[in-house]
């Protein structure tokens, strides 16, 4: 008998699964499983989902749970014996893509959704083919694939070859060789599911597209057991990712070492960032960021150099005055080449601010940031060295982006 307290949840994922929104429905199971994890129903229904995507052992898991947590539970049985005559997922094409489109929100949110496609490809052994187009708010109006102008490649292939190979199918179906080099193509339509991850492990096209968020932390269970970071803990599969995947391009280097070299190194800095609002469960102003950093600011070595980080121009101001001559900003660094469009010199600046703070002593920022919460996974930082307020950005499941707003 399910517990009247987790039924809302429950029903909520089996609408969700009806309406065929997979990403949706397993992210509530999964809710559904935290917190009743001794009630068959989460399992149960994660394993439908599953099934219905092509993950046949992890459906079998899924209901072997359900039967262990309780026997005889003939729902699970039945679709048990379903899952195990499912036939093997089909043998992958060769040569075969996933298409990484912009996410189109905060510059590190969309390297986020990067890395969790460089690690679906790892996964499914396909190439990668980042493109930032027009929707990234890091591009500019030249039509060059925008990634390159920060990091270097993840592979040598680009968007418009495949657009030009018409005998490859392509998945989703929205997608067409007609319009595979637009950006935003009916990403908000609420008739079309928004797919996360567990879309793409067994699908037969050679080329999938995603244009819609994937998060690192949805992959986990899904991680092939001959992978490397199979049952790996987050923060080392963060880490792996980060530094193999995230090259600044040489002239962004030079400048983040020059810099360094003169302003850092053997100066035992401490970096602050500090974000102008955060939006989690709620948002936070920089009114109250400001109370919860404060505390932590106080306890800083009165005689370490600050470099700060800050997203607006009053908290630059107060630094300033709080903490004068031992204040270190980073605009000597980020000044970018002229004619350089600006949104360009934003994802530069995005990237040079994130690699200073790295060659810091110390690290102070939130954990609700994307710029923070990549600061602490990007280096191994000695215990201690790396302070984080608030709950982890990159660690969290966020089922909301995976369901159609509601009518207020």
């Amino acid at each position: 008998m399910l517990d009247p307290k987790i039924r809302p949840l429950a029903a909520q994922a089996f609408q969700e699964f009806s309406r065929h929104n997979f990403s949706a429905a397993e992210l509530l199971c999964r809710q559904l499983i935290d917190v009743a994890p001794k009630q068959p129903e989460g399992y149960d229904l994660l394993g439908m989902v599953l099934g219905s995507l092509g993950h046949r052992q992890k459906a079998i898991e899924a209901f072997q749970q359900a039967l262990i947590v309780a026997p005889g539970y003939a729902q699970a049985m039945d679709n048990l014996y379903t899952a195990a005559a499912m036939d093997l997922p089909p043998k992958p094409p060769t040569p075969r893509y996933l298409v990484i489109k912009a996410w189109g929100f905060g510059f590190w949110a969309d390297v986020a959704h990067v890395l969790a496609g460089l690690l679906l490809c790892e996964c499914t052994g396909r190439t990668p083919v980042v493109h930032w187009g027009a929707n990234s708010q890091f591009a500019d109006d030249s039509g060059a694939e925008a990634f390159r102008h920060f990091f270097q490649p993840v592979s040598d292939v680009e968007l418009s070859s495949l657009a030009a190979q018409t005998e490859l199918a392509l998945f989703p179906a929205k997608w067409t060789h007609e319009n595979l080099l637009r950006d935003d193509e009916n990403r908000w339509d609420t008739t079309i599911p928004r797919l996360g991850g567990i879309y793409y492990f067994h699908r037969a096209e050679p080329v999938l597209v995603s244009d819609h968020f994937i998060a690192v932390v949805d992959l986990l269970p899904y991680i092939p057991r001959t992978h490397e970071l199979h049952g790996q803990p987050l923060d080392l599969v963060w880490h792996y990712l980060v530094t193999k995947y995230l090259k600044p391009q040489p002239d962004l280097q030079a400048r983040i070492d020059a810099f360094a070299a003169t302003h850092l190194e053997g100066k035992n800095v401490q970096a602050v960032h500090v974000p102008g609002s955060i939006t989690q469960s709620e948002e936070v102003n920089a009114e109250e960021l400001a109370k919860l950093y404060e505390p932590l600011l106080a306890a800083l070595d009165p005689a370490a150099p600050i470099l700060l980080l800050a997203d607006e121009l009053r908290t630059v101001n107060e630094f300033k005055a709080r903490f004068g001559e031992r204040l270190i900003l980073t605009d000597e660094a980020t000044a970018a080449p002229p004619d350089t469009d600006e949104r360009v010199a934003l994802g530069r600046t995005a990237v040079i601010d994130t690699f200073l703070a790295l060659r810091c002593a110390r690290f102070l920022g939130h954990n609700g940031s994307y710029f923070s919460a990549f600061v602490s996974v990007l280096r191994n930082w000695p215990p201690g060295a790396c302070r984080l307020l608030g709950p982890a950005v990159l660690n969290q499941r966020d089922v909301l982006l995976y369901l159609d707003p509601q009518p207020a």
